[in-house]
C-alpha cells in the first residue's frame, strides 16, 4: 500500500470483508480520500466501532460463518450510519433483508473502483438522510396528531412526496404513517380515558377522530376494549350496556 498523502479531517471509512485481497483492493481505491480501517472480521469490526468515529461502514454481506446483517442490526439499534452492503453472492430475498435493515445501499461484486469510490462519496454526502427523514415524520406526527390529515396533507406539510414518505418511515418503522397516526391517537386516548372524565366523544374529537363511532371501532382493534370497557376496568365501574361500543 502506497503511503497516505498527508490530508486532515478525512472522513473514517470502515471495509469489513473476509476475503483480503478484496478487502486490500478496496482500501487501495478509497485511501486517497478517506481514512480506511479494514476489517477482516466482526470481531475487528466491533473493536474498531468502540474506538473510533466512523463514517461510512462497508460490509460483506456473507463473512465466512458470519452475516454481516447480524452486524448491521445491531448498529441500527444505536447509529444511523450510512451502512453499503457488499456481495458477491447476492440474492432478492438478502437484498430484500438488508433493505429491511436499513442498509443506505447495495452493490453487487464484482465491482470497479470507480463504482465503489462513487458510492461512498454518495453515502457520505448524504449521510443518515433516510432516519432522519423518518425521525422528522414520527417527530411531527407526535406533535400535530389532532388534526385531520390525509396522506396528501401530511406530505405536504413536511414538503415531502408522498412516495418518500411512505418508503423512508416504513423503512425505519415498519408500519405506515396513517398505522402510526392512529396509534399515537390511541395512545393519547388511552390517558385521557384513564386521567380526565371527559366524555368518550369529547376524547374522540380531541385527539383527532371526527367520528366518534370510527373511533370506537380503531379502539377495540387496538386495544382489545372499547373506550368505555378500558375506562371501566381501570375505574371498575360498570359498563352502560347500551354505550359499550364506543
Amino acid at each position: 500500500m502506497p503511503a497516505e498523502p498527508r490530508a486532515t479531517h478525512k472522513k473514517y471509512v470502515l471495509i469489513v470483508d473476509d476475503n483480503r485481497s478484496a478487502l486490500e483492493a478496496m482500501e487501495a481505491a478509497l485511501y486517497r480520500e478517506f481514512r480506511v480501517l479494514p476489517a477482516p472480521d466482526l470481531p475487528t469490526a466491533n473493536t474498531v466501532l468502540e474506538r473510533e468515529a466512523v463514517s461510512l461502514i462497508i460490509l460483506d454481506v456473507i463473512l465466512g460463518e458470519e452475516s454481516g446483517l447480524d452486524l448491521l442490526a445491531r448498529l441500527r439499534q444505536k447509529s444511523d450510519v450510512p451502512v453499503l452492503l457488499i456481495s458477491g453472492f447476492g440474492t432478492k430475498e438478502m437484498l430484500a433483508g438488508g433493505m429491511r435493515a436499513r442498509a443506505s445501499d447495495y452493490l453487487d461484486k464484482p465491482f470497479t473502483a470507480t463504482q465503489l469510490l462513487d458510492k461512498a462519496r454518495g453515502l457520505l454526502l448524504q449521510g443518515p438522510r433516510p432516519s432522519h427523514i423518518s425521525e422528522r415524520i414520527r417527530h411531527f406526527i407526535e406533535q400535530h396528531y389532532t388534526q385531520d390529515w390525509t396522506v396528501e396533507s401530511l406530505a405536504k406539510a413536511l414538503n415531502l412526496s408522498v412516495r418518500t414518505m411512505r418508503q423512508m418511515f416504513r423503512r425505519r418503522y415498519q408500519q405506515s404513517v396513517m398505522d402510526f397516526l392512529e396509534e399515537v391517537r390511541v395512545r393519547r386516548a388511552g390517558d385521557l380515558l384513564a386521567t380526565t372524565d371527559l366524555s368518550i366523544h369529547e376524547i374522540s374529537a380531541v385527539v383527532g377522530f371526527r367520528d366518534p363511532h370510527y373511533f370506537g371501532r380503531v379502539f377495540r382493534q387496538r386495544a382489545g376494549k372499547s373506550p368505555r370497557e378500558f375506562r371501566s376496568t381501570l375505574r371498575r365501574e360498570p359498563v352502560d350496556a347500551s354505550d359499550s361500543a364506543l
